[in-house]
């Protein structure tokens, strides 16, 4: 059968018109995307950055709410949003803030630390008033004498580095937490990852001494499943005797349990959510070292992890529950965490941890499967009351910015914006 020139023309000048229009319609759902990220920026993050966030109050929850959107300011080369952090962080330099801030405690103030390092290593022109200050706080931690749980028995120490030497020399302690790596840990080594970044030879020497530890750390503490798999845990059962878990043997909330622990207990999901940027920092570090083999292993760490996420932690929607879920632990146990029968069973139950994924830390393993969960949460707004009762962290009841604060943050569009720019980070 022969085909007419005139039906060829017709049949190439529809596919034209077709291709113009599919086109058209991507660059208007693209359009459209930004005008709704614009209208929520505006009415949140834009809010927020006027305060004061390096205060007690706030520097906690603005390390962990603004560190997606400020990525999503750089990574998009958004002049208006990059000039509002350039201006944030010029005002935290100043030093009637930096006397404010210097008395907040430790693991407070590396919290912040960390949003502001992570600026540095993605700005162009990191400020030398910022750099300094940061080196100046984190050699303070680095350097002054590290605390230890009193049940621990151990020797007093002269400064942190001591204090994970010891944790990676003893295997037989009083209880099992003696030796857990611990948040404030692995922020300072994080931070410090970030200060090589942009510092590069001219580091002080106690950098270098920090990232040397954390490559010490991850390869004895980071445990894999097996020879041939890349998914890892991090020290487990170093959290069997630990306060917050030792109910986790259980999968329901009820009145006056007894104790019951799980002897292979493993971090809890919430704290968890860190691990994907912490070796981020770690493995650009390294890289920019030229220290090609410790960036190759922090490389196979972020692989593993999201494995691990993908596998054994993120639930996906179902009948059950109509959107995306963490179990508590990520070995994929669903036990209850900080249960307390002193303070009315407080705690929290099987899934209920699942709200800190919204803060959209995971996106930085930089996996199309969690990228596109992320997008499924932030099509899912407003979300449902079952979604936000599940989500909503009722046992956090300090004083918060009212932006974030309860469930402020699923009303008023900022866990949907931050939902959002996890799916295109």
């Amino acid at each position: 059968m022969q085909i007419s020139k005139r039906s060829i023309t017709m049949f190439l000048s529809f596919t034209f018109i077709l291709t113009l229009v599919i086109i058209g319609c991507a660059k208007n759902k693209n359009n459209k995307n930004i005008v709704v990220i614009d209208g929520l920026w505006s009415k949140t993050i834009h809010q927020i950055l006027q305060d004061d966030l390096w205060l007690e109050r706030d520097a906690y929850d603005a390390g962990h709410f603004m560190m997606v959107p400020m990525h999503y300011a750089f990574l998009s080369k958004d002049i208006k949003k990059m000039n509002e952090f350039e201006a944030f962080f010029k005002r935290f330099s100043l030093k009637n803030s930096q006397e404010k801030f210097s008395s907040l405690d430790t693991l407070t103030k590396l919290h912040f630390l960390y949003l502001t390092s992570q600026y540095l290593a993605i700005t162009n022109n990191p400020p030398d008033e910022l750099i300094a200050l940061i080196i100046n706080h984190l050699r303070s931690v680095w350097e002054q004498p590290a605390w230890q749980w009193k049940q621990c028995n151990s020797p007093s120490f002269n400064n942190m580095e001591e204090r994970i030497d010891w944790k990676l020399e003893n295997k037989n302690v009083a209880v099992s937490y003696c030796r857990a790596i611990i948040d404030e840990e692995l922020f300072t080594l994080a931070i410090a990852a970030d200060v090589k970044t942009v510092l590069k030879e001219k580091s002080p020497k106690f950098i270098d001494n920090a990232l040397n530890k954390s490559y010490d750390i991850f390869k004895k503490e980071a445990i894999f499943e097996n020879d041939n798999s890349t998914k890892w845990l991090f020290q487990p059962g170093v959290w069997s005797d630990g306060p917050s878990h030792i109910f986790s043997g259980h999968n329901i909330k009820l009145p006056n349990l007894t104790e019951k622990k799980d002897p292979e207990q493993v971090w809890d999901t919430s704290h968890s959510h860190r691990f994907p940027l912490w070796l981020l920092s770690l493995e650009r570090a390294f890289l920019i070292q030229s220290k090609i083999n410790e960036s190759k292993f922090f490389s196979k760490l972020r692989q593993g992890l999201s494995k691990q996420f993908m596998e054994r932690v993120l639930v996906s929607p179902s009948k059950g529950f109509p959107n995306h879920r963490t179990t508590n632990y990520m070995n994929g146990k669903n036990g209850l965490y900080r249960y307390s029968i002193e303070r009315n069973n407080y705690g929290y139950g099987p899934y209920e941890l699942s709200g800190t994924m919204l803060i959209g830390w995971w996106a930085f393993l930089e996996d199309k499967s969690i990228k596109n969960a992320y997008c499924f949460i932030s099509s899912k707004f407003p979300l449902s009351k079952k979604e936000i009762d599940l989500y909503l962290d009722l046992n956090t009841v300090r004083d918060r910015n009212p932006l974030i604060k309860g469930i402020s943050p699923y009303e008023n569009g900022l866990l949907e914006l931050i939902s959002s720019l996890a799916c295109k980070i």
